[in-house]
């Protein structure tokens, strides 16, 4: 994503201006018998939907809150957010795509509504317009919704 960086790793390094596919990633999700169905790129940390559409995991730099994780750690590995993943839900709620504007981290619905959202999430609704656009241009939400802003 343009403007965007994220913690993927390539050529042994982690920090990359575009996801690159990897086997530890791969390896996570297959344990769980899942494949990667969305990735998104914040300014400093990574989200990725698995394709079972309920589990969300991310890492990077999660000062802001951005990881959905308990406290506001720093992770260098994937980790399933349990403030972004589905589960808790009655009944669980699929999620289409993911969003990461700035310090901010954002799932969306089948219809590009936005599910859940954590992290610094003010004044980033140009940049979820961005990324709800690339979600509908891949097919990941429904071409005929409006989102509201966060």
């Amino acid at each position: 994503a343009a403007g965007s960086g994220g913690y993927t790793w390539k050529g042994g390094k982690l920090w990359q201006d575009t996801f690159h596919r990897n086997e530890f990633l791969t390896h996570c999700m297959r344990k769980d018998g899942n494949e990667v169905r969305d990735v998104a790129l914040g300014f400093d940390h990574t989200v990725v939907l698995s394709s079972n559409r309920r589990d969300v995991y991310t890492f990077g730099r999660g000062e802001h809150g951005q990881l959905g994780l308990v406290g506001k750690p720093y992770v260098s590995a994937p980790k399933r957010s349990s403030e972004l993943s589905s589960g808790k839900d009655d009944p669980p709620v699929d999620i289409s795509a993911v969003c990461a504007p700035g310090n901010c981290s954002v799932t969306l619905d089948a219809d590009g509504g936005v599910l859940k959202s954590v992290g610094k999430c003010k004044n980033v609704d140009r940049a979820l317009q961005l990324c709800i656009s690339r979600a509908r241009a891949r097919n990941l939400v429904s071409k005929n919704h409006s989102a509201p802003p966060i």
